[in-house]
C-alpha cells in the first residue's frame, strides 16, 4: 500500500511540475528582412535557435507565420510573451534586432540587438575580413541566449526602457518602422524624470577617485541595486546581458560575455573603441 502511495505521490508531483514548467508560453513570429533581401536560410536559423533555446529551459513556444501588425490585433489569453524581430545583412555580418512584447497589452517591454559597429563607420577603415566575420550560427545563438535571459529574468513583464532605448530607438531601424511602445501617463513620465535628477550617482575609478556619473570622461553603465531587485537578476551574466554592447552567451557549459568590440575566432584579439 505504501508503494502505491509513493507512486501516486510521484505522479502527482510530476504532473504539477509539468504544469509549472510550461506555465509561460511564448508566441514566436517570423523575423522580417530589413533593407536586405529575404533569406529563408537565415530566417530558419533564427527560428530554430530561439525554439531550441526556450524549449531547453521548459518554455512552451508556438510558431506563427502571421505578420506582426495582424498578430497585434488579436487576443492571446494563453500566451505571456510575443517575440518578433528583423535581420539585415551588414557589410561583414548579419545584424539582428529582437523585440519582446507583452502578449496581453501588445506593447514592447524589452529589446535586444546585435549590430556591427563597422556598419556605421566610414568604409575607409580597411580591416581583414576574416578578423571581423563571425559565423552566422554562433551569432544567432548569442542573440537567442540574450532573448532568453531577458524573458527569464522578467516574469512579471516590467518594461525595460533602457534596453528599448539602447537596442531599438537608438538604431536606424526605429526611423523606418513604427513600434508599439507604451508611453506612460504624463504623471509617470514626470516622476521618472524627477527620480533621475534626485539621484546623485557616483562611480569610483581604479585610482579610488569618486566622481559623479555624468562627469566621467568614459562611457559608464551603472546597474543599481533597485534594478537588480526589480528584474530579479540571479547572476552576473544576467546583469551583463542588460548592458549595451555586452553580449552574454553560452561557451561550452558556461556563460561567457563579450565586451564591446568585434567578434573574432581568436578570443585573445579584441578591438575596443
Amino acid at each position: 500500500m505504501n508503494n502505491y502511495l509513493k507512486i501516486f505521490t510521484i505522479i502527482i508531483f510530476l504532473y504539477i511540475f509539468k504544469i509549472n514548467l510550461y506555465s509561460q508560453q511564448i508566441l514566436l513570429l517570423p523575423f522580417d528582412p530589413y533593407k536586405t533581401q529575404k533569406n529563408e536560410q537565415i530566417e530558419n536559423l533564427i527560428q530554430n535557435n530561439i525554439i531550441e533555446k526556450f524549449k531547453s529551459f521548459g518554455y512552451r513556444i508556438i510558431v506563427s507565420n502571421e505578420k506582426l501588425q495582424s498578430a497585434l490585433k488579436k487576443d492571446y489569453p494563453d500566451f505571456d510573451f510575443i517575440i518578433h524581430g528583423f535581420y539585415n545583412q551588414g557589410r561583414y555580418n548579419i545584424n539582428l534586432y529582437g523585440q519582446i512584447y507583452d502578449a496581453k497589452t501588445k506593447y514592447i517591454i524589452d529589446a535586444f540587438s546585435i549590430v556591427d559597429p563597422l556598419d556605421k563607420i566610414d568604409q575607409l577603415l580597411n580591416l581583414p575580413f576574416d578578423e571581423i566575420k563571425e559565423d552566422n550560427q554562433k551569432r544567432i545563438q548569442k542573440f537567442s541566449d540574450n532573448l532568453y535571459i531577458f524573458i527569464a529574468t522578467n516574469s512579471i513583464k516590467k518594461t525595460n526602457f533602457r534596453n528599448i532605448q539602447d537596442y531599438l530607438l537608438n538604431e536606424d531601424i526605429s526611423k523606418e518602422y513604427s513600434f508599439n511602445l507604451y508611453k506612460g501617463s504624463e504623471e509617470e513620465q514626470v516622476k521618472e524624470t524627477l527620480k533621475l535628477f534626485q539621484q546623485e550617482q557616483f562611480v569610483v575609478s581604479a585610482t579610488k577617485t569618486k566622481i559623479l556619473l555624468q562627469d566621467t570622461p568614459a562611457n559608464v553603465t551603472l546597474i543599481t541595486s533597485d534594478e537588480i531587485e526589480k528584474y530579479g537578476y540571479k547572476s552576473l551574466e544576467e546583469v551583463l546581458a542588460r548592458v549595451p554592447e555586452v553580449y552574454s552567451h553560452y561557451n561550452g557549459h558556461n556563460y561567457s560575455s563579450d565586451f564591446r568590440g568585434f567578434f573574432t575566432n581568436n578570443v585573445e584579439r579584441r578591438v575596443l573603441y
